[in-house]
């Protein structure tokens, strides 16, 4: 095969066929939107009372531990589900107290379904300082959410938190 001869139908097909592939995968990536503007977004504000905890006083890296409690609206006078996590204890620090740094992963149960929450935790005296939760999804009314969040300590004597949680629907 000659190249000079057919060289230039050569470089113009693939020009032509680059531009298709470029073409085709910027469409794939530009779906509809999914930001402010998708109209099942919501917000849940939950408040979250713990009533089981396993960490350890003095924990270990690589540690895994769980806590538990139920979940209410925002006033803590309604029961709505519960919350669950499992978490990994991946730092603990030298100073005294110690604060230990873990990831966890949490399971909110409601009527609705689950939905499935992901963040790092530091851990003194017991309980967590406020912290930034990612939303990994969900099932059943949340099974198409992602979104992020904040937990915030409401009452660090009784281990309370209030979850403000922001879902962007499809």
């Amino acid at each position: 095969m000659r190249w000079s001869r057919h060289g230039g139908r050569f470089w113009l097909t693939a020009a032509a066929l680059s531009l298709v592939a470029v073409v085709c995968v910027a469409s794939a990536g530009s779906a509809a939107p999914r930001g402010p503007a998708a109209s099942n977004n919501q917000t849940l504000t939950l408040v979250g009372k713990r009533g089981a905890f396993t960490l350890p006083a003095a924990p270990a890296v690589g540690q895994g531990f769980m806590a538990g409690g139920d979940l209410y609206d925002s006033t803590g006078a309604n029961k709505l589900g519960a919350a669950y996590s499992t978490c990994s204890v991946v730092a603990v620090s030298v100073a005294a107290p110690p604060t230990t740094t873990a990831e966890c992963t949490t399971v909110f149960t409601l009527a609705g379904g689950e939905l499935y929450l992901s963040s790092l935790r530091d851990y003194l005296g017991g309980g967590f300082s406020n912290t930034n939760l990612a939303v990994l999804g969900g099932t059943g009314s949340y099974n198409d959410v992602r979104g992020d969040g904040t937990a915030t300590v409401s009452d660090p004597t009784a281990h309370s938190y209030t979850f403000t949680i922001n879902l962007l629907g499809s």
